[in-house]
């Protein structure tokens, strides 16, 4: 990945790279429907609770972030 001249330090300070809607492995949506994803996201939340690698407290506040989000929704990606 080359550096973008406009933020010369992102390479230090990580990225974000929205896969929300980048086709999954199979090339199909990654996410089909909001409640698909929803489901994905609190089965790997439940695996790292499990792991000891997140508090109660942390599982709650992204389970109600991505409840709240549109990834999955009618239309999040575009026509």
């Amino acid at each position: 990945m080359a550096a973008d001249p406009n933020k010369p330090i992102a390479f230090l300070t990580g990225s974000f790279v929205d896969i929300s809607c980048t086709p999954g492995s199979d090339g199909g949506v990654r996410f089909p429907t909001h409640g698909g994803f929803v489901g994905q996201v609190v089965h790997v939340l439940t695996s790292l609770k499990k792991s000891r690698l997140l508090l109660e407290a942390d599982v709650r506040g992204m389970r109600q972030e991505a409840a709240h989000s549109d990834v999955g929704s009618p239309d999040s990606c575009g026509p």
